[in-house]
């Protein structure tokens, strides 16, 4: 099975979503995990803090921390830089080594560019401001795809009864673990 190796404090932006489970259950040491709550729309927000909460308790992972700025508020087109940025900043001043950001751009290439140029670009404005002492980040599922990441939570017996984000995203889901399943033989 696919692992996340983290010997230092790592901060994990936590949006509820399958991904962030998905790191959450292949870490290596939980303890060391702490999420960043980070819902992107205001209507999730109760949602999504229940889940982490929830999820964070059951996995033994560190309390989790809001993000700054109320949920909804980095809406827009420039939503996902100011994010990473908050929780680039969140990591620097709660003492964590490295942030992981669970986002998974498969085999597209366009998008996978664009997701590491703006990695890049985030981590060399963090460094730039803080030096040595800035946290990176870290993207370990970029390339993976919708399927790979429903092997990674089937393989890892992640709990996808409780995901509240399968009512937003179940067409894209079922296919993917429908497909999982099928590839590991498995029945649902």
């Amino acid at each position: 099975m696919h692992r996340i190796h983290h010997r230092e404090p790592t901060l994990l932006i936590d949006d509820g979503g399958l991904g962030a489970l998905v790191v959450s259950m292949t870490v290596d040491d939980p303890a060391l995990l702490t999420p960043l709550v980070s819902p992107r729309r205001a209507a999730d927000a109760d949602a999504v803090r229940r889940a982490v909460a929830k999820r964070a308790e059951a996995l033994g992972m560190g309390s989790p921390i809001l993000a700054a700025g109320s949920p909804g508020s980095h809406d827009g087109p420039l939503w996902t830089p100011r994010a990473l940025l908050a929780a680039m900043d969140a990591a620097a001043a709660g003492g964590f080594h490295a942030v992981v950001w669970p986002v998974h751009r498969g085999s597209d290439l366009d998008a996978l560019m664009h997701t590491a140029d703006l990695t890049r670009l985030v981590g060399a404005l963090t460094l730039l401001e803080l030096g040595a002492e800035a946290p990176r980040l870290e993207t370990p599922l970029l390339d993976l795809t919708d399927e790979q990441i429903a092997e990674l939570a089937i393989d890892a017996d992640a709990p996808l009864d409780a995901g509240w984000w399968l009512a937003d995203d179940a067409t894209r889901w079922a296919a993917a673990f429908d497909a999982a399943r099928a590839r590991a033989g498995v029945t649902p």
